[in-house]
């Protein structure tokens, strides 16, 4: 049996098969997205949640299934040995950040706003510049975007 998804109203037959697969982007459209995707708000408390996932006794998710495959020679051992530091770090740059962009956001004047929103900025792209540390794969960005799209929706 056919994996079927309904469709618009007007299709008689009201299904139509599922792609057996979605192809993932070109390596240079997965980089711009995953810039695009950790400029968001709320990603960074997801990189934090997946890797206190893979972190729980027992892992409360795979490690093969969010984790992009490490170099040669690196073991998955040692990725989750770093992952705390990682944490802790980005739990503090993206606390520094949400802080800094209420501070902009409540800018008395528009002089003070325009050096808060540089100061933000800074902050933010700290943040972004950590977040592939934590080495998360596709899928899951993936799931970050639909997320997002569900926030904006509602």
């Amino acid at each position: 049996m056919k994996n079927k998804e309904p469709l618009s109203e007007g299709d008689p037959s009201g299904t139509a098969p599922l792609p057996a697969r979605i192809a993932e982007p070109s390596p240079e459209l997965q980089a711009e997205l995953r810039q695009i995707i950790s400029s968001l708000g709320f990603t960074a408390k997801e990189h934090v949640a997946l890797a206190q996932k893979l972190l729980a006794e027992p892992p409360k998710e795979q490690f093969d299934r969010v984790v992009q495959p490490l170099p040669r020679g690196k073991a998955s051992e040692d990725h989750l040995r770093k992952l705390p530091k990682l944490i802790k770090k980005t739990r503090s740059l993206d606390f520094n950040s949400d802080e800094q962009y209420r501070v902009w956001q409540t800018a008395a004047d528009e002089t003070a706003a325009v050096r808060l929103r540089q100061q933000f900025q800074q902050r933010d792209r700290e943040l972004q510049q950590i977040l592939p540390a934590f080495r998360l794969n596709w899928s899951f960005l993936m799931e970050v975007t639909v997320l997002a799209f569900h926030i904006e929706k509602n």
